[in-house]
């Protein structure tokens, strides 16, 4: 890395990556670490799986669940923005930066929406989370497209850019749904890893 915060050469962004991914793979296991036991196990009779297990935590678990697939995409979308980056620069550093500081947030937010039993401020906290992100990776695309001329990969990221703008509108639409459902809210969350994968699965194009 220079003086002036830029990545020199393939190297540099093989460096930038590797923190990122640590970074990542840190907040995954911080996350499902917050996955703990009910506090009051029955003591004296068998335990029942669904009413003793499943439903104290179902809570925690479904935001673990989306959470996992959230930072999943993340790291996928990133895996790619990082291999179609040519250089680096100050602006890609900073951008980086943004974008994980945001992330390391999820884990906090995850378990608030558990321990709270899903209430408004805390699904709207993580919706705020997530939106943050899909701006980072706006801003992180933009940097791809101007360090790109060929003609096909410049449609790419046009369509991509398209995905990202209807995945940063959900958000938008669901932090204030949160305040009439959580749980819908949440749903509306779920979409937006949904809409990347779902072209996997047809055979498209997923990460970008």
């Amino acid at each position: 890395m220079s003086e002036n915060g830029s990545l020199d050469g393939r190297q540099g962004l093989q460096r930038l990556e590797a923190f990122s991914d640590g970074v990542i793979a840190i907040i995954i296991t911080i996350m499902v670490l917050e996955l703990k036991l009910p506090e009051h196990l029955p003591a004296g009779r068998p335990m029942h799986m669904w009413a003793d297990l499943i439903v104290p935590l179902a809570p925690k678990l479904i935001a673990y669940v989306l959470s996992f697939f959230v930072v999943a995409v993340l790291w996928l979308n990133h895996k790619s923005l990082v291999d179609n980056l040519k250089r680096g620069s100050h602006g890609v550093v900073l951008i980086n930066m943004i974008l994980l500081f945001f992330m390391s947030f999820i884990p906090f937010a995850t378990h608030l929406i558990g321990e709270t039993q899903a209430q408004a401020p805390g699904v709207a906290l993580y919706g705020a989370l997530l939106l943050a992100c899909s701006l980072a990776f706006a801003a992180m695309r933009q940097q791809v497209g101007r360090q790109t001329t060929d003609p096909a990969a410049l449609e790419k990221q046009r369509r991509l850019r398209v995905r990202s703008l209807t995945g940063i509108a959900i958000y938008i639409l669901a932090i204030s749904l949160a305040f009439v459902s959580p749980w819908l809210a949440l749903a509306a969350y779920a979409l937006v890893p949904t809409l990347f994968f779902l072209p996997q699965l047809l055979g498209g194009e997923g990460a970008g």
